[in-house]
């Protein structure tokens, strides 16, 4: 059983509130009202981590061809994905630009949303904080089109309200995942539920990145927030996820 805690990182599948070198604004300004799911991306740190070669080619083909972009978001809203790059030194390449330093690839009526959100000025999230490569904010299951082993972490989202993920890369993997519920009663019941989920893959595998990666899953519950650490090598969280 694959999903574990990589099904609940893909899930939540990130990144910084930092200012987008050059832009008035935050390149989250833009995420519009309707976000179901916000992940962000910050490409320079990412790009000079010793491992990043060794990236899921999902993610590489996000990230390699904005060589000349620092910030990159990805908007959800249960149907349409929205882009945004931000601190960028030239436009890239299939992108609107749509404020200073700020540019949007989507739908047309996606690129309009994320003008009237930066014209606003108020982001719609405040991004989780610290050191972190990839950094996302999830409500509720966040609508995410998950199938197979992965429909097991929006079963666990759903638990939550509001979730978030920051994934620190450097020569190994760290990742956090902070899941806020509306009681306690529900955060008891995510937190056994994902210990259970851990056990579970635990005994179900025969990969030993994949069960080193789970020893070190750290489950911890204060009050309504249910935290989650593990950290690993890229290959065992690659394996996880079921990428090639």
């Amino acid at each position: 059983m694959r999903l574990a805690i990589g099904a609940v990182a893909a899930a939540m599948g990130a990144l910084a509130m930092s200012s987008c070198g050059g832009s008035a604004a935050p390149v989250t300004a833009a995420a519009p009202a309707d976000s179901t799911a916000i992940v962000v991306l910050e490409l320079e740190p990412l790009r000079a981590a010793p491992v990043y070669s060794k990236l899921p080619p999902a993610v590489r083909s996000l990230t390699d061809p904005l060589q000349h972009v620092k910030h990159l978001a990805l908007c959800w809203n249960g149907k349409d994905l929205l882009m945004l790059a931000g601190g960028f030194s030239q436009l890239p390449t299939g992108y609107t630009e749509i404020g200073k330093g700020i540019a949007a690839a989507g739908s047309g009526e996606r690129i309009a949303a994320a003008r009237k959100a930066l014209s606003g000025g108020t982001p719609v999230v405040q991004q989780p904080q610290g050191v972190a490569e990839i950094r996302a904010t999830v409500f509720g299951d966040g609508k995410l089109p998950l199938t197979g082993n992965l429909a097991n972490a929006g079963n666990l989202l759903r638990i939550a309200a509001t979730s978030t993920v920051t994934v620190h890369v450097e020569n190994e993997v760290e990742l956090e995942i902070a899941a806020q519920c509306v009681s306690s009663g529900k955060a008891l019941q995510l937190e056994q539920s994902l210990r259970a989920m851990v056990t579970l893959a635990s005994a179900g595998t025969k990969d030993p990145a994949i069960s080193t990666l789970l020893q070190e899953v750290r489950v911890q519950r204060e009050n309504i927030l249910v935290r989650v650490r593990t950290v690993g090598s890229v290959e065992a969280f690659a394996k996880a996820l079921g990428a090639p």
